[in-house]
């Protein structure tokens, strides 16, 4: 009795252990343009510049396209199917206008454990 015991204390304190979770955010942002050969967008991906993110050392922004892993990124719609197949949903959506610039910006979050 005292040994099944044992073994049930020790599996909830696992369980309440092993649940830490935690939230980590990451912002896109897209302006569009007009040029003589149609409307062109420039992508931005920020994660912090903590070191702490999970994408660390992995995103990279080179004039308006955003690469990963290698692959570049040049569409938001790119880029939202590519972080939502990895776990990411958008939390926040936003247009901003800052003097004459205006862009949009999606702010995805993605639960992860410590």
């Amino acid at each position: 009795m005292k040994k099944g015991l044992i073994i049930v204390l020790l599996f909830i304190t696992s369980l309440s252990f092993g649940q830490d979770k935690t939230l980590e955010y990451l912002s896109i942002k897209v302006q569009y343009g007009i040029k003589t050969t149609g409307i062109v967008n420039d992508v931005h991906v920020d994660i912090g510049s903590s070191g702490q993110h999970s994408l660390s050392g992995k995103v990279f922004n080179d004039d308006g396209v955003v690469k990963i892993n290698g692959r570049e990124y040049r569409s938001v719609i790119d880029l939202l199917n590519y972080f939502g197949k990895n776990g990411w949903t958008i939390f926040e959506t936003r247009q901003i206008k800052i003097l004459n610039e205006e862009y949009y910006q999606y702010l995805l979050v993605k639960e992860t454990k410590d």
